[in-house]
């Protein structure tokens, strides 16, 4: 009888699907590992909640958390809500435009701009605290830009700067960083820029531009007034988006007491500040930088 020969797979065959499928199950998992978790932080462990690097030429940077711990809450039984509207100085219409918007807020105007002057006027005829935009280096710059400030300078030449703008500027009622993902995130650069403004009685906030930005405990440290933004709320042009981005800030305000919120004088921004002020909005009081300082001295 004849037996019937059985054909042998060779071993190598499995050994190659076998290696196959382990390296596919490999690579799948070093994606999972690689899929940025920042979007699964509990807002509430955060102290700079909902901050994005958003820094003009380059808007890819996703959020940023850091562990510094956050100010008291406030006593006040309606949460305080400052925005911040950044890059006047370019077009004044459209700082008209916001002007005629009757929402407590604070203007940054970014100085030596060909509007800089005239919308310096316009706000104080209107009874707007402006902030000195301070232009400061940028990580993407580097080391050329358009920037006032940079992490190359001398203490003397920062100090220099910051009294210089004030000179052309004396009713600004502090400073906010423009850009500045650089030069925020150096210690050298923000103690000088510290140290020029405790003569001046000028306040800071710091913009939030970088995850590693030292200038809100620098300027704790030279005790200068001082606040941090935590929401950019218009770095999408969608007004949906900006709804979401406020109802954060809401939601911060209410956890902490305040809020700083920024956005910027661009032609997309200007409905949803007009929506602001027609919407009956009772969770948060808007102020404006002044009043924000004016309310947590007197407590």
């Amino acid at each position: 009888m004849t037996k019937k020969r059985v054909k042998r797979r060779p071993k190598g065959l499995f050994l190659l699907l076998f290696g196959g499928i382990a390296l596919s199950v490999a690579i799948l998992a070093m994606v999972g590992r690689s899929t940025p978790q920042q979007e699964h932080v509990e807002v509430s462990r955060e102290p700079y909640p909902e901050i994005v690097c958003e820094e003009q030429k380059d808007r890819s940077t996703p959020p940023h958390h850091t562990t510094q711990p956050e100010p008291e809450p406030q006593a006040e039984s309606c949460p305080l809500l400052a925005i911040v509207i950044d890059d006047f100085g370019y077009s004044y219409s459209l700082a008209q435009k916001v002007a005629a918007i009757d929402l407590p807020v604070t203007w940054a105007i970014i100085p030596y701009r060909p509007h800089s002057q005239e919308t310096v006027k316009l706000a104080v005829s209107k009874g707007v605290p402006y902030l000195v935009h301070m232009p400061m280096e940028a990580i993407i710059d580097k080391g050329k830009g358009d920037f006032l400030i940079g992490v190359s300078m001398s203490a003397p030449a920062v100090k220099k700067a910051v009294q210089d703008v004030f000179q052309a500027f004396p009713e600004a009622v502090g400073m906010n960083n423009h850009r500045g993902s650089k030069a925020t995130s150096d210690p050298h650069v923000m103690e000088a820029v510290m140290e020029a403004l405790v003569p001046l009685g000028k306040v800071f906030i710091d913009s939030r531009t970088s995850a590693a930005s030292v200038a809100y405990k620098t300027a704790l440290k030279f005790q200068v007034p001082t606040a941090y933004n935590s929401v950019f709320l218009d770095h999408e042009k969608d007004i949906r988006f900006m709804r979401e981005q406020f109802n954060r800030a809401v939601t911060i305000a209410k956890r902490r007491g305040w809020v700083v919120a920024i956005c910027h004088n661009r032609p997309d921004t200007i409905p949803f500040l007009q929506e602001l002020h027609d919407s009956e909005i009772n969770d948060v009081k808007f102020v404006t930088v002044p009043e924000l300082f004016g309310v947590q001295t007197a407590r």
